[in-house]
């Protein structure tokens, strides 16, 4: 793990001299390490859709759904299963549960929990520009 985590570093700071180099700068500054960082989730972000796309079909299609219904209005969980449903998409309650868990374990959905009426409702918003960056 650490490893990994030193060649990210090193890739990080590499790409960010080369960013330099190409707007004719003598130094890395905060800009350039920033933009390289922005690249690296980008880079992140369609590798992870890309693994979906051969190997996590369902997941891809909750994904489009919550993407496309994010844009008309807040998407709860009832609302995603009406939106399926139009879509002629079926799937359990259970399986559209575990599938919004594993895209929120990825870090392509971020989850709040909402009070509404009664008890409590998760709230689903499309995350594909993280507000969790990565620190250097």
């Amino acid at each position: 793990r650490q490893r990994q985590m030193c060649i990210r570093d090193s890739n990080l700071l590499l790409n960010a001299g080369e960013i330099a180099q190409w707007e004719g700068s003598n130094k890395v500054e905060k800009r350039h390490a920033k933009e390289a960082i922005s690249k690296l989730e980008r880079i992140i972000l369609s590798d992870k859709i890309r693994e979906m796309e051969r190997k996590r079909k369902n997941e891809l299609k909750v994904l489009k759904c919550i993407a496309e219904l994010g844009k008309k209005q807040r998407v709860d969980t009832g609302s995603l299963v009406d939106y399926l449903k139009l879509k002629k998409i079926k799937f359990s309650r259970r399986s559209l549960a575990n599938y919004i868990n594993y895209l929120e374990r990825e870090g392509l959905i971020e989850t709040r929990f909402i009070k509404k009426g009664r008890g409590r409702s998760r709230c689903y918003e499309a995350d594909f520009f993280p507000k969790k960056r990565l620190k250097f």
